[in-house]
């Protein structure tokens, strides 16, 4: 058996204070924790060398002599009474007592490495040092915690900090041991140098099996943490499972299938860095950069996924190129730091970004050389063929389908396991997957663009968008990545994949309101089947032209791409295409308040719809007829065209029709004054586009059914509404919509005595409608500036608006109604009880035409007039 000397740890030695030792310190004007940084332990523990409870290490003996320039005696630090230590000697004689200090002085393991100035405090990383400490702190002792994670994300880092924490030292009282394995490290040499830590000095024991006995004897009942970083393999970390009942342990490994092997359910995942840390760490290096040009700053950082080992990297670089304060020389580093290559094999040649270096004899170290390593851990067919394929996607955030990754690299899907195991792709929820832009950068910087991968990418991609063409959240999930093929395959000059593609995308970019994506593509891939003569891709892209120019409100380009849509079916006898080009006509038609070309589009495509049994377009083409006969008042003939249409709808169960037919039908309620089923209505339809993503009809949704709200008196709800339309307004380019959203926050605000913020609203309204040439919402937004000047005794205002309103709505007989009746009150006002008599009928004979209720609140207004007239 072999011998252990252990020295006991029930009684401090007495010792004299060491008033040298503490005479020098303060000569310097240092603290005690700068000295202890200085020599590599902690505060707790110098106070215990100057209050004469311990001696230092030899080590730190050394280090102090250096430090003072004064030898052992002159610092007090040689002890004179050895007898308090107690000695329990187990077995023979083969291991001799160190020569060691007390041994309940703090052991500090001085392979622990000083954490960098810049770095020392981790930006961002509270909570996980937080989640860390409750973990370590806890009673279920032994513990085992794992740090995993990318290469570079700092979890070597989080170990130091946890390591120089005054308050993790004053917890584990006893001491801090540390081991740096890395890739093939020397397991004895490391358990020897723990054992020299402990007191011990060995000569004879060589296994792992018998240090690891010595050393958990050796550490008995102490109160420590045990770390150890860079794991690669298991037996490797179980080698260091010597702690006893009141020790800790932390692990660090960049392979997540190791960390939930030892410590399970206590592996804490490190991520990178968000955008804004991100940013604060690169100040650290360059904060003149951050205040000046934040904006580079931020591609600087997603430029490498904010990945903590590459932000520091290009700190130092940056740094050593800004010190002399010249905007030549880091413009010019800013120009290699954008170049993906420098970045990857930017280096530390004085391995200040390391905390050790146990590969620097290897290769040079940077993101590349840090990366490779795991590259190298994977076998040279299946797994590394994946990897390579899996760069064709676009980096994290964005994810890939299982299903796409097989297709797209022709591997089992078995290889992406063992991907995630070593940390070179992440699951990102059931079936997905992603990787970090630092390692997509790494294998491109390896390989040559592959052909082959590029066609199976743009092949699947077009495949899978023409098999979910009605499911827009499946391709939501893959929008990213069809967007990368469609480029791919544009680089590729695949004309006729990427025009295909382009076709069977654009209704998802149409709905979700991605109109630069949709304008770009659709134009390049019209111009390539013009090119190949390919009429009837002409005309399902001149279709989708037409479409995106209507929502866009560009109504004179979608008449004539739609138009040039219908000659071209005609010309060639395309029945289903004439159809579908009438009815789109229709739908332009009665934006622009052309209600007869409109229906005499729609009736055609009607005919035409049923003679092809198209139940599709049938249901679309009812929709648009009730939209058209709503906007002229016809509300008896829309009530019936749209019952059809929802029963078709719900049959067929399209929802984008059933929405469209709710939304109508809506507005019938509306105009009868039935506000309850209006919001019925309107809230099953906005369901149904919330789910959807369809933008466009969202906004139509909050227009109307924020006017509902109104009329029922639910005005903050009501402009709750409005705020989360005009955001979404913004954001997809509606402009029309944009404009009925201001409308109807004058409204509100009108009905509050809001009558400044109402008329900056309908202002704002009004220049957006004039903008695009809308010549409904134009007199419905005037017919509104009217009703505000009435309000606000603005009687002359009011009369100029309400009969330029008459005058130019002759296609719109209700906003024409509501103008004759705007204007007969404004002349009873001014005391012209004729006029107004003779308007007021006016209004009401068109109201009564329309079978609307609003005519009898006109007539109770007239009868009230006459009343007045014959006093």
């Amino acid at each position: 058996m072999y011998g252990v000397t252990i020295y006991g740890s029930m009684k401090e030695n007495k010792m004299k204070p060491n008033h040298r030792l503490k005479h020098e310190r303060e000569q310097r004007g240092w603290s005690q924790a700068k000295l202890a940084e200085l020599v590599g332990t902690n505060p707790a523990t110098v106070g215990r060398w100057e209050r004469g409870v311990s001696s230092p290490y030899p080590i730190h003996r050394e280090r102090l002599c250096g430090l003072f320039n004064k030898d052992v005696q002159e610092l007090g630090l040689i002890e004179d009474n050895n007898s308090a230590l107690q000695q329990d000697t187990i077995g023979g004689p083969d291991l001799k007592p160190a020569v060691t200090p007390d041994v309940r002085s703090f052991i500090f393991d001085p392979a622990i490495p000083m954490l960098p100035l810049e770095t020392g405090t981790p930006v961002g990383r509270d909570p996980v040092l937080a989640r860390l400490k409750k973990q370590l702190y806890s009673e279920e002792v032994p513990g085992f915690s794992a740090l995993s994670g990318l290469p570079g994300v700092g979890k070597t880092t989080l170990a130091l900090v946890l390591a120089h924490d005054h308050e993790v030292q004053e917890h584990f009282n006893d001491g801090i041991l540390w081991a740096g394995l890395g890739i093939q490290p020397n397991i004895e040499e490391i358990q020897a140098r723990w054992g020299v830590q402990l007191g011990l000095e060995v000569t004879t024991i060589k296994s792992r099996s018998d240090w690891a006995k010595t050393l958990r004897a050796a550490i008995g009942l102490r109160c420590m943490l045990l770390i150890i970083d860079d794991v690669w393999e298991v037996d490797d970390a179980l080698a260091f499972q010597v702690g006893g009942p009141y020790c800790m342990y932390l692990f660090t490994t960049r392979f997540p299938q190791i960390a939930i092997q030892i410590a399970g359910s206590r592996t804490i995942a490190v991520s990178e860095l968000s955008e804004e840390n991100g940013v604060d760490l690169l100040a650290h290096f360059v904060p003149g950069l951050i205040e000046q040009d934040s904006t580079t700053a931020r591609r600087l950082v997603n430029s490498v996924g904010a990945l903590p080992l590459a932000l520091v990297l290009m700190g130092r670089y940056l740094r050593s190129h800004t010190y002399n304060e010249q905007p030549r020389r880091l413009y010019n580093a800013l120009q290699d730091l954008d170049n993906t290559e420098n970045r990857m094999h930017l280096g530390d040649p004085h391995g200040l970004s390391r905390p050790y270096s146990n590969y620097s004899h290897r290769m040079r170290y940077s993101l590349q050389s840090v990366i490779a390593l795991s590259d190298e851990r994977l076998d040279k067919t299946q797994a590394q063929s994946m990897f390579r394929a899996l760069s064709i996607f676009p980096p994290k955030p964005n994810t890939f389908s299982e299903d796409a990754a097989v297709a797209i690299s022709k591997q089992p899907a078995e290889t992406l396991d063992t991907l995630c195991d070593v940390g070179l792709i992440e699951s990102s929820g059931p079936g997905r997957y992603m990787m970090h832009q630092t390692i997509a950068d790494y294998v491109r910087a390896q390989t040559e663009k592959d052909t082959l991968l590029c066609e199976r990418m743009i092949t699947y991609m077009t495949y899978y968008i023409q098999t979910h063409s009605h499911d827009y959240q499946a391709i939501e999930q893959e929008h990213v990545n069809i967007l990368a093929a469609l480029e791919e395959a544009a680089r590729q000059t695949m004309e006729r994949e990427f025009m295909q593609a382009v076709t069977a995308f654009a209704p998802f970019l149409r709905i979700r309101g991605l109109n630069d994506e949709a304008r770009s593509y659709l134009h390049r891939a019209y111009q390539i089947a013009q090119k190949l003569d390919d009429y009837l891709e002409e005309m399902k892209l001149l279709s989708h032209l037409g479409r995106m120019s209507e929502r866009l409100s560009e109504y004179k380009e979608a008449e004539h791409y739609l138009s040039e849509g219908l000659n071209l079916a005609r010309k060639y006898g395309q029945t289903d295409y004439i159809c579908l080009f009438l009815a789109y006509l229709g739908i332009v038609m009665d934006k622009i308040g052309a209600y007869l070309r409109a229906e005499i589009y729609l009736q055609e495509g009607l005919l035409l719809a049923r003679q092809l049994d198209q139940p599709e377009r049938i249901c679309e083409v009812l929709c648009s007829l009730g939209t058209v006969a709503n906007h002229q008042g016809n509300y008896i003939a829309a009530g019936f065209i749209l019952s059809e249409a929802l029963e078709l709808a719900r049959r067929l169960e399209h929802k984008e029709y059933i929405m469209q037919a709710l939304t109508q039908m809506g507005v019938i309620a509306v105009s009868q004054e039935d506000y309850t089923r209006a919001c019925a209505y309107f809230l099953e339809a906005h369901d149904l586009a919330r789910q959807t993503g369809y933008q466009d009809l969202t906004i139509q949704l909050i227009v109307n059914l924020s006017a509902a709200l109104g009329s029922l008196g639910e005005y903050e709800q009501a402009e709750q509404y409005l705020q989360k339309g005009l955001n979404l307004s913004q954001q997809s380019g509606n402009r029309a919509g944009r404009a009925m959203l201001f409308n109807n926050l004058s409204s509100l605000a009108s009905l509050q005595g809001q009558y400044e913020q109402a008329r900056a609203y309908l202002q704002e309204g009004l220049e957006i409608v004039r903008s695009i040439n809308h010549l409904r919402l134009s007199n419905h937004i005037l017919y509104e500036q009217g009703e505000l000047a009435l309000a606000t005794h603005q009687y002359a205002e009011a009369q100029n608006i309400f009969e330029e309103v008459i005058r130019s709505a002759t296609a719109f007989p209700e906003i024409r109604a509501n103008a004759h009746y705007g204007l007969a009150r404004t002349m009873a006002r001014l005391g012209n009880s004729d006029e107004a008599s003779q308007q007021g009928e006016a209004s009401a004979q068109i109201f009564e035409t329309l079978g609307l209720p609003k005519a009898i609140t006109v007539r109770n207004w007239l009868a009230t007039l006459s009343k007045k007239k014959s006093r």
